[in-house]
């Protein structure tokens, strides 16, 4: 039996209060001189392959596993993130042509964590949300037709005279 060091799990979920150790865990199989495949609950969603250096040795009783099974460990996946607002966005120009960022304010989180992203990663978060924010704040003229009520005067168009011959 081994137990997990609370790095191996994702980054957000790694918090100063949570237990030192997460498991223990039984060693199913020995894939060479420092892998190791565990038997992990089906709610930890990464790869059971564990290096060395990030186990250790469960010094305990097999009856105090199943106390210590129940214990919540912290979930690997973070909610997805929902975008509330964009505040601004930018066009970085590059050699190869250039790319937009935005600047988004998630929901539920302070202004402190507001962040850019890529446009690729916005149209991943929110696709009909990117392109309402695009319909709204494109710098390009509108699609107005000219004559409508809506558009500009319509433009006339002169040619020469014909010559009669």
């Amino acid at each position: 039996m081994v137990r997990l060091r609370p790095e191996r799990f994702h980054p957000s979920t790694y918090q100063k209060l949570q237990a030192k150790k997460a498991g223990p865990f039984r060693v199913l199989k020995r894939l060479g001189e420092n892998a190791y495949l565990l038997e992990l609950p089906s709610n930890l969603h990464f790869s059971p392959i564990f290096n060395v250096e990030d186990l250790y040795i469960y010094h305990g009783h097999h009856n105090d596993v199943s106390k210590e099974l129940d214990l919540q460990l912290p979930p690997t996946l973070s909610p997805r993130p929902e975008i509330e607002y964009v505040l601004d966005d930018q066009l970085v120009s590059t050699r190869q042509g250039g790319y937009q960022n935005f600047l988004v304010k998630w929901l539920g989180k302070p202004r402190s964590e507001n962040t850019w992203i890529t446009t690729t990663d916005f149209q991943k978060l929110n696709l009909d949300f990117y392109e309402l924010y695009k319909a709204f704040n494109s710098s390009e003229p509108s699609s107005f037709k000219p004559g409508r009520i809506d558009g500009g005067k319509p433009f006339k168009v002169y040619s020469r005279k014909k010559v009669k011959t």
